[in-house]
């Protein structure tokens, strides 16, 4: 077997470049991680197999209804994490939402946190980045905006930035609210969503199926997972001012 493993780093231009030259080494299927990754891998071949893994919204991202297209997503239960907001500090009343307008992993989760904002007679402001840079600057603008808690969605942009502006949030005492554990790895309050691990064998297990068994990928549905893990970065947790056991008490009706 050759070494297929890349990682493009968030960049276009490499991950085109990635593509390329997967086609041109006839590999058996590719398997791409993420939505933008899963994007451009689909519309670089018709031929090649293209598994997703952890696309939160297949459907916006158009990559349902391709016949050589199929895999896993990581849609985010967008109300559980906004309860766990209130549940930590249920004086919350204006949330900071911070995420990348050109991400499809953000679209749905944005809009469902408006709702639930509105609904519950909460505050919201919106800050945008499409990179490390803008990602910052909306960070401080969103500090400056004196909001109680700041949540992203499953959005790669952020994700990628989140080790160049975590501090900026924990200096503040601002909780970073986001929709995986790989936010809280690189520094945010609280990662919340699938079990990572669980999505992982699932796409195996796919990957399996059409290689292995000869399933044409337009007749494996993509699958989803239930939410409900919550990862809590105690560091940045007692930088804020939280008591991780009154948080384990709070955020226990709501997640693992």
């Amino acid at each position: 077997y050759g070494d297929y493993y890349s990682n493009a780093q968030a960049d276009q231009s490499t991950l085109n470049q990635i593509a390329s030259d997967l086609i041109a080494d006839k590999v058996d299927a590719i398997v791409a991680i993420a939505t933008p990754t899963a994007k451009i891998m689909a519309a670089q071949t018709e031929d090649i197999p293209v598994i997703f893994a952890a696309v939160s919204d297949p459907e916006s991202a158009g990559l349902t209804g391709i016949a050589n297209v199929t895999g896993t997503s990581d849609a985010l239960d967008t109300e559980s994490i906004m309860k766990l907001i209130t549940a930590a500090n249920p004086n919350a009343k204006n949330i900071g939402f911070l995420y990348d307008l050109s991400q499809d992993s953000s679209t749905a989760a944005i809009a469902s946190a408006k709702k639930y904002c509105d609904d519950n007679g909460l505050a919201y402001v919106e800050k945008n980045g499409t990179t490390t840079t803008e990602a910052q600057q909306a960070a401080e603008a969103l500090i400056a905006a004196k909001v109680d808690a700041v949540f992203t969605p499953t959005d790669n942009t952020i994700m990628t930035a989140e080790l160049s502006i975590y501090e900026k949030f924990a200096e503040a005492k601002i909780p970073h609210y986001a929709g995986a554990d790989s936010f809280a790895l690189n520094g945010a309050f609280c990662g919340y969503g699938v079990d990572y691990v669980q999505l992982g064998v699932a796409t195996a297990d796919i990957v399996g199926k059409v290689l292995g068994e000869g399933t044409k990928p337009a007749d494996i549905p993509f699958e989803g997972f239930d939410n409900g893990i919550a990862t809590v970065n105690t560091e940045i947790c007692e930088a804020i001012g939280y008591d991780l056991a009154s948080v384990k008490t709070a955020f226990a009706p709501y997640c693992t």
